[in-house]
């Protein structure tokens, strides 16, 4: 079987959540099927180092201009949330009828609009989903205080409204991440056109990662700050946990490891104030990788209260063999029992209670890591994956059959 991936994001550089899932999501389809990758990206996304690829598949790039005026890249993206540029048709065009898949995979994010003009070649097309992604971006819209930022994004978000309820449906199947967004997509789709695809990461290549070296103990936080959800769980570990942390044991340091805001915003401004009362919180800004870090953390900690879908970051430090303490929703969608193979709180003096426990009581430390990365295994392995793709690919093939049309 031969399958056509499309998406907006290069995954080859595991620099971020994103790209670790789909980077982990196609070396399980390599092995599952003969895959092509179109990528739909601007010049500046593209460079020879984010396009090395190691896996067995065949990789297109279609490439636009990057514009560096804020106002036109802005209206850019406002059309392409409903409308297909002819120069895109044209090379997907090209490419479709070139490679001759089976199956059409869109991979995250508002790329559907793309399915009307696929639709005329007849071939069964997949949606893929990160996350309910409006119901988390109106959220962050809707909590962000910054009026500036509300003002700009009112359009934006209204428009991801229209394009998840005009698009999302039009798809033969939907993949979720988690039974909650199973839950939320049904709502507004066909609960028979969805299916649950969990993330699956690679431990062939996270065994050959090492761990930094580090002279003092420390717990981690993981996320692009430029994110409103990882920012607000930073601020809320700054003012509500690291202080009881650290009064228990002031050995220990914090390190928040992710994308900084930029530098003369308010939320980089308030960042440096509410960090400058401690001398053992460090920002590393955008590291290669996060995994050294998670690997030698004593606990990683996802102290989230927005979001949706499942935290990419959590099933990581599990494979990492790294305890981690989460609120609820940071660990909604994931099959981690609280007490078990993962501690949750959603009160900080219990929350910060639980991350010294595990930081100090070895037994406890030990039995967490060995209950979740037994379900990890379990669920979200690479093997775990292969398994779980096969049947998604089966039930899309086993739509009623089509003419398909290539188009000239």
């Amino acid at each position: 079987m031969k399958l056509l991936f499309i998406s907006r994001h290069i995954p080859y550089k595991k620099s971020s959540g994103i790209g670790v899932k789909l980077s982990d999501l196609l070396s399980c389809l390599s092995r599952v099927c003969t895959v092509t990758c179109a990528y739909i990206v601007d010049e500046k996304q593209y460079s020879e180092e984010y396009c090395e690829c190691d896996l067995d598949i065949t990789n297109y790039y279609i490439k636009s201009k990057y514009e560096s005026n804020q106002v036109i890249r802005y209206s850019k993206h406002i059309i392409e949330i409903l409308y297909v540029f002819k120069r895109i048709k044209r090379e997907l065009c090209t490419i479709i009828n070139k490679e001759k898949p089976n199956v059409i995979w869109l991979e995250f994010g508002y790329i559907c609009h793309l399915i009307p003009f696929l639709k005329k070649f007849h071939i069964p097309i997949i949606y893929c989903s990160h996350n309910s992604q409006f119901k988390l971006d109106y959220h962050i819209w809707r909590t962000n205080k910054n009026i500036a930022y509300k003002l700009k994004m009112a359009l934006q978000v209204a428009l991801y409204f229209v394009h998840e309820r005009l698009f999302f449906r039009m798809a033969d199947l939907v993949l979720c991440i988690s039974h909650q967004d199973m839950q939320y997509y049904s709502n507004i789709m066909t609960p028979s056109k969805l299916q649950y695809l969990p993330i699956f990461f690679d431990d062939g290549y996270l065994s050959t990662i090492k761990p930094i070296e580090s002279e003092h103990p420390f717990i981690c936080i993981v996320g692009s700050l430029k994110s409103y959800q990882n920012y607000s769980a930073v601020i809320y570990t700054l003012e509500k946990l690291w202080p009881s942390i650290q009064r228990e044991n002031s050995n220990i340091f914090l390190y928040v490891i992710g994308d900084l805001p930029p530098a003369n915003s308010a939320e980089h401004k308030e960042l440096m104030l509410k960090s400058s009362h401690f001398s053992n919180v460090i920002f590393t800004g955008q590291v290669d990788s996060v995994i050294p870090y998670v690997k030698a953390a004593s606990v990683n900690i996802a102290p989230i209260m927005i979001g949706s879908g499942i935290r990419t970051k959590i099933i990581e430090s599990v494979a990492c063999l790294t305890p981690v303490v989460s609120t609820s929703i940071g660990a909604e969608g994931l099959p981690f029992i609280d007490g078990h193979s993962i501690h949750i709180s959603d009160n900080s003096e219990e929350f910060a209670e639980k991350v010294i426990r595990l930081i100090g009581n070895c037994t406890i430390r030990s039995m967490t890591i060995t209950n979740a990365y037994n379900i990890y295994q379990e669920q979200f392995s690479h093997e775990a994956g292969i398994k779980r793709l096969t049947t998604v690919l089966d039930a899309v093939l086993s739509l009623p059959e089509r003419s398909v049309a290539f188009i000239e």
